[in-house]
């Protein structure tokens, strides 16, 4: 009985680590667009730099994939700011999302534009 405690506990430990380490601010960005993002930018709401692109030098969002996006700034900031730049170089911005709420973007074109849904 007691290692079967031990061991629940060490479980218990592990889950709560693996929640702590992801950020409450990261999210999952999903392309359902018909094109590739190139560039993908997240900054807080209150500033005017965009920072580093997401996707690194070399990786590109195929349209019908995602992406887990960690913003891993060690703060507790909810409100970022989204840029998608596509393949043709045409950016999108979604300002003011609620990534402490927000676990999902999904963009989708439609009408002639990027539209973006958030769970």
């Amino acid at each position: 009985m007691k290692k079967v405690l031990i061991t629940l506990a060490a479980v218990g430990i592990f889950l709560i680590s693996s929640v702590a380490m992801a950020g409450i601010q990261d999210f999952t960005l999903v392309n359902q667009t018909g094109w590739d993002f190139h560039f993908v930018y997240v900054s807080p709401d209150y500033s005017d730099n965009w920072g580093a692109d997401r996707l690194g030098e070399t990786e590109i969002l195929y349209t019908g994939t995602s992406r887990y996006i960690s913003i891993n700034d060690g703060g507790d900031h909810c409100i970022w700011d989204l840029k998608i730049v596509d393949q043709d170089q045409d950016e999108f911005q979604y300002m003011g999302i609620n990534f402490c709420q927000v676990s999902t973007v999904t963009i989708n074109f439609e009408n002639g534009a990027f539209v973006a849904y958030y769970n």
